[in-house]
């Protein structure tokens, strides 16, 4: 969201608040929101890697994921490839 839509939006159309604090909450919001681009492309990323087949081997203490990754290294590159194309980066 642009700041310009977001001061307009937020702290303008929806503040029902006279006093400043529902627009010191709106940058509060504004200021911690994260997003995990790891996260929201991961399927695209890892594709054929199930999450369970990381999560396992730390929950297990094992310290394979070098040659779990190994494993996986073609379809990591096809993804990384495809998320390059979808994003129009390459």
């Amino acid at each position: 969201m642009t700041p310009v839509v977001f001061e307009q939006a937020y702290k303008v159309k929806y503040n029902y608040d006279s006093s400043a604090r529902q627009t010191q909450i709106f940058d509060i919001l504004r200021e911690n929101a994260v997003f995990d681009l790891g996260k929201i492309f991961s399927s695209e990323l890892f594709g054929g890697i199930s999450t369970g087949v990381i999560d396992t081997q730390v929950w297990n203490g094992k310290n394979n994921f070098s040659s779990i990754m190994k494993r996986y290294e073609n379809n990591i590159k096809r993804g990384m490839d495809k998320l390059t194309n979808s994003l129009n980066l390459g």
